[in-house]
């Protein structure tokens, strides 16, 4: 799951590279990312989206 979100950040980063906005918003997940992906230490805790997906 981690490489895969490196691998998701890295495409997003090449493609909006010359975008200061979006630099910043990548560079927020990075700096969050133990924020944002600390669910994965919780048992039961859900790992997909309401949808299922």
């Amino acid at each position: 799951m981690i490489q895969d979100m490196n691998n998701r950040l890295r495409v997003l980063y090449g493609a909006w590279q010359q975008d200061p906005v979006a630099v910043s918003v990548l560079a927020n997940i990075e700096r969050y990312r133990s924020e944002l992906t600390g669910y994965r230490g919780i048992p039961g805790a859900p790992v997909t989206d309401h949808q299922g997906h």
